[in-house]
């Protein structure tokens, strides 16, 4: 769906599921994924909003790449405790934003490369809570941008940037029942 100023991309997304070509990608990631096809030559400006219930997971945000294993990730994360899942053994969840900012706890807002922190910024999470979430990002070459609301943002220069020939793929970050209002990207 095209609208001025940029491609509102609602084309060619699937949901991730179990039998999935990737779903061993999917366990490290540890949340569902929404797929796409995204043309990765040239520069990338995303921007993602979320309704106000996006505090329900422990971290949000956009994975772009030129494949499931080679890419930037764009996170907003809670830096939380784990704790046990009633009636199992030996297993846990972690805490949401919103429960770990009742005990005045902080996220990050990060930008990784295949998996490792590139830069991280600590947020405090009580100013975030209850209002509808945005994160913008770019991606330009070896310049790296991401921002959460109002927030400070973050840059990075990565000396040796992913490779932008072909196709690659975009992936949400996020828990089922998260509501996305819109995602663009340019």
């Amino acid at each position: 769906m095209s609208e001025s100023g940029g491609l509102t991309h609602q084309t060619n997304i699937q949901y991730v599921g179990d039998n999935s070509p990737i779903q061993q990608f999917q366990s490290v990631l540890r949340a569902p994924l929404l797929q796409t096809s995204l043309n990765t030559q040239g520069d990338l400006r995303f921007e993602l909003k979320f309704a106000p219930n996006w505090n329900q997971t422990h971290e949000i945000g956009l994975y772009v790449g030129s494949s499931e294993r080679n890419g930037y990730e764009f996170l907003l994360r809670t830096d939380g405790n784990r704790v046990p899942i009633e009636d199992s053994e030996n297993q846990f969840r972690m805490l949401s934003f919103e429960e770990f900012s009742r005990s005045e706890g902080t996220g990050s807002l990060e930008i990784r490369r295949n998996g490792a922190p590139l830069i991280r910024q600590q947020v405090q999470l009580s100013n975030l809570l209850n209002q509808p979430l945005t994160l913008r990002g770019t991606w330009e070459g070896s310049n790296l941008h991401f921002q959460c609301n109002s927030l400070p943002p973050l840059d990075f220069f990565d000396p040796f940037p992913l490779d932008t020939e072909g196709t690659g793929v975009m992936s949400l970050r996020l828990s089922a029942g998260v509501e996305l209002s819109r995602i663009s990207v340019e």
